[in-house]
């Protein structure tokens, strides 16, 4: 399995896909700990990504911050915070009859 630093390169090969994808990556990164398809490792300030393809190379806590940034925008509406979006994909996925 390949590795890198380059957030668009890794997003690419990885393809995040649905707010079940993207909402699970960003928790995994933001918490620091394997969440849904993503495993992750921490070692000090680097944390590594661990996706379908390849392995992401976080060097640094801003490296860490700017990769959460990055997933933020895989959103459909900027104007809504992770948590808010989520909700509102997972209900109009799943609505109440």
């Amino acid at each position: 399995m390949s590795s890198t630093t380059n957030f668009d390169v890794w997003l690419e090969e990885n393809e995040p896909d649905g707010h079940e994808e993207i909402y699970s990556l960003y928790q995994a990164v933001d918490l620091r700990e394997g969440y849904g398809l993503w495993d992750v490792t921490t070692q000090g300030d680097k944390t590594f990504i661990k996706g379908t393809t390849s392995t992401l190379q976080l060097l640094s806590e801003k490296a860490r911050l700017a990769f959460l940034t990055a997933v933020e925008k895989l959103k459909d509406d900027p104007e809504m915070d992770m948590e808010s979006w989520y909700g509102f994909e997972r209900n109009m996925a799943n609505p109440k009859a």
